[in-house]
């Protein structure tokens, strides 16, 4: 028996197919989005650095100059 594909189609994609694009459109696009409205020239503080010393002003780190 061949199987008869009921699900109706639009430009040759199934209707599911075409709602996990737009959907897919609309997240990237919601993301430009906040990314345009937000600050992003702004710089931020590197995440690492180094410590010579700790929060009580406690020699951690050894200067090799």
């Amino acid at each position: 028996m061949n199987k008869v594909n009921t699900e109706p189609q639009v430009n040759g994609f199934s209707e599911d197919m075409t709602t996990r694009e737009t959907s897919f459109i609309k997240e990237v696009a919601r993301y430009y989005m906040d990314f345009l409205e937000t600050d992003f020239h702004r710089r931020k503080n590197p995440k690492r650095s180094v410590q010579y010393r700790n929060k009580n002003n406690l020699l951690v780190g050894v200067n090799l100059k």
